[in-house]
């Protein structure tokens, strides 16, 4: 079942932190976020390895995309 816009960004309760550097962690979070690996890797990069960090990142420049097709 799809997920809404609002489901893919899901606080970190269990796996607080993301680790590049494994493969099946960075799979994962790339499936809740709804992202590419490599948005995962880009948003670790830009503002550190904290899941909730990188989920409010991903979703602002979800927003700043949208806002910029307008």
């Amino acid at each position: 079942m799809p997920r809404g816009k609002g489901e893919r960004f899901l606080p970190a309760v269990k796996r607080p932190h993301i680790d590049t550097r494994d493969v099946l962690d960075t799979q994962f979070w790339a499936l809740v976020y709804g992202v590419t690996e490599y948005e995962i890797r880009h948003a670790v990069n830009m503002v550190g390895s904290c899941a909730d960090t990188v989920s409010h990142y991903l979703r602002f420049q979800e927003r700043t995309a949208c806002e910029a097709r307008h």
